[in-house]
């Protein structure tokens, strides 16, 4: 959809300029970047050991969260409950934060709609596996190329101690012809987020509609 949408761009400047007229502007997304993934978690002083630990990431922040956020949030009994923020090595702008939930009795990572997993820009997938699989993150899947092999994107997965799935993900190819960003530490920064929902299709026209986004 995305490459669509840029060929029917093109040729719409072109057919303008042999027009004599003025194109009109390109529309810009209202989303471009995802600056920060939220884990509602039980124990964040857990969370904090094992990303500090194991993903070489910083505590940037931490404190509790005012009335007025949690009123924003249409979560008016969060008001009060400690948070911490962190960020990877490589990049201090984005960030993972880790709110203190009540324990949810049975919860299993992947069972639920909503956001539910975090994926994350690594150097090498398999590096990152040898490094994790000793750790206390538990191993769900790969290190495997998507798309069914076809694809020269390699994601690992792993599941943490609030039942949060995280993807680490790479470009095996051309970097410098991937859409994927360049990571800039060995476990850097998010760059998706994962939504699941009964009907897909709905969910990629609500987001592409209102936020005017592009799609794969």
């Amino acid at each position: 959809m995305l490459r669509r949408l840029v060929l029917a761009t093109t040729i719409t400047t072109m057919s303008f300029a042999a027009l004599g007229q003025t194109p009109a502007p390109a529309i810009e997304p209202l989303l471009t970047r995802i600056k920060s993934a939220t884990i509602g978690a039980p124990d964040i002083a857990k969370i904090e050991e094992l990303y500090t630990k194991w993903f070489d990431y910083k505590v940037k922040e931490r404190g509790t969260v005012s009335e007025a956020v949690a009123k924003s949030w249409g979560a008016p009994k969060m008001a009060g409950r400690p948070f911490i923020t962190m960020h990877s090595a490589g990049t201090d702008d984005v960030y993972i934060r880790a709110m203190q939930i009540d324990p949810v009795t049975g919860y299993k990572a992947m069972t639920t709609w909503g956001w539910n997993s975090i994926e994350i820009i690594v150097e090498d997938p398999d590096k990152a596996h040898e490094k994790l699989k000793s750790s206390p993150f538990r191993h769900v899947g790969g290190p495997a190329f998507l798309g069914g092999g076809n694809s020269s994107i390699k994601a690992v997965q792993y599941v943490g101690p609030a039942e949060e799935t995280i993807y680490l993900t790479a470009e095996t190819g051309d970097r410098s012809k991937s859409g994927l960003p360049l990571p800039k530490s060995f476990i850097d920064r998010p760059f998706i987020m994962v939504l699941a929902g009964p009907d897909a299709n709905a969910l990629s026209k609500f987001y592409t509609e209102t936020f005017l986004m592009g799609g794969y």
